[in-house]
């Protein structure tokens, strides 16, 4: 049986082991934000996530070119092997 606590942590670790999106924004509304933490902390939350949308957009994004430049080399590789192959059992 599953343990839960009541509590912002909790509520995210529950929701990521069920598959549910953890963003916190999923979780609760700029409201509930403001009447827990208050409207600064809500403002630096929101901008948090934010950011960490961005950044991992950013990070697909650099993954993607990682690897299509290494799809790439490989390709090249192979070009190359083949044909020095050709030039030489060719003859």
């Amino acid at each position: 049986m599953r343990r839960t606590r009541v509590g912002l942590f909790s509520t995210v670790a529950l929701c990521h082991w069920r598959g549910a999106p953890t963003d916190v924004s999923f979780l609760f509304s700029l409201a509930q934000f403001q009447s827990l933490y208050g409207k600064k902390a809500a403002a630096l939350y929101t901008q948090a996530g934010d950011y960490q949308k961005t950044a991992r957009f950013y990070y697909k994004k650099a993954e993607d070119t990682y690897y299509q430049a290494n799809n790439w080399a490989s390709y090249d590789d192979w070009r190359r092997a083949r044909d020095q192959w050709d030039y030489f059992y060719s003859r």
